[in-house]
């Protein structure tokens, strides 16, 4: 029953016409976000399938008409809603369906270069690099705030990065050493 009520809830929200499209723009275009409305449409998926026996409960068809409600929004929002059309603040037309595309392609690399990073960090780093995530002359400041800045990062990689011979490593450590304030600090 708790579960009926919730997922009542959560119909309610994804009939509001601008939710879908709200959730796309300001998480699964979002570098630093997780990617909601993609894990919302993959639980409702899951949901909507019919039990082991084929059987319909009254929950699969609740998951289902909320999918088709997020699809249905989504649609609208590209057609002339919510994701295009908008005048910016110099007067000029935003494709904002473009725009997001475009930043969660750029999202997906980043995960790709990630996962390449927490496999192989020197390997990582230079797809970063190839990428346009840090500078291709691998400038120690800069590296080391993106570093710093991309939490999915490997702490153990991190630490395999920075433990390598090259100066260039040491570079780059010696700038993440710097953006932290140990003063004060006790260090047993």
């Amino acid at each position: 029953e708790h579960q009926e009520v919730a997922m009542h809830g959560l119909y309610e929200l994804c009939s509001e016409p601008t939710f879908a499209v709200e959730m796309y723009i300001n998480y699964d275009c979002e570098q630093s976000s997780p990617d909601l409305l993609l894990e919302l449409c993959t639980a409702l998926a899951s949901t909507a399938a019919p039990a082991e026996n084929g059987e319909m409960h009254y929950r699969n068809h609740l998951a289902l008409e909320m999918l088709s409600t997020v699809f249905t929004r989504m649609a609208e929002g590209c057609e002339g809603g919510a994701l295009t059309g908008k005048v910016g603040p110099l007067g000029d037309t935003l494709d904002l369906s473009e725009r997001c595309r475009e930043q969660y392609l750029v999202k997906k690399e980043l995960m790709i270069a990630v996962e390449l990073f927490n496999d192989r960090p020197k390997k990582g780093l230079q797809m970063f690099a190839d990428k346009g995530f840090v500078p291709t002359s691998l400038e120690p400041k800069a590296v080391a705030d993106f570093l710093r800045s991309t939490t999915t990062l490997q702490k153990d990689k991190l630490g395999e990065l920075f433990g390598e011979p090259e100066d260039c490593y040491l570079a780059i450590l010696r700038e993440w050493l710097d953006a932290f304030d140990f003063a004060n600090l006790e260090f047993d």
